[in-house]
């Protein structure tokens, strides 16, 4: 950790992004669901924030529910992801690159390590 409480280099921070849409086709509100006692969408935060290595863990979703579950499970949800991203053909990058982006405003920090 640095001297600033970061663990990321020059008071960048180290952020995990989990993307979670809620229109999945295969397996409906599959984040939401319950598996071994918790939503599917708490064990990968859990992993991430049991890891030590970040200092945010932030789900970008364009869900309600899935951002209640996902603050419920320790996450951050601080802005919705847009419809635009948010379809079945979205490619990834950009829902990180707005997921960051969106984080560093809420926070008032910047991302050295996504």
């Amino acid at each position: 950790r640095m001297e600033d409480g970061t663990r990321g280099r020059g008071g960048l921070a180290t952020v995990a992004v989990i993307p979670a849409r809620g229109g999945s086709k295969r397996i409906p509100r599959k984040n939401v669901r319950p598996f071994a006692g918790r939503p599917m969408i708490g064990w990968p935060i859990a992993t991430a924030l049991e890891s030590g290595l970040f200092d945010a863990v932030v789900v970008s979703t364009d869900d309600e529910e899935i951002a209640r579950a996902a603050t419920a499970s320790g996450a951050l949800c601080p802005f919705r992801r847009p419809p635009a991203l948010a379809d079945d053909v979205t490619p990834l990058r950009p829902v990180i690159r707005h997921a960051v982006a969106a984080w560093e405003e809420a926070a008032g920090r910047r991302a050295g390590l996504v």
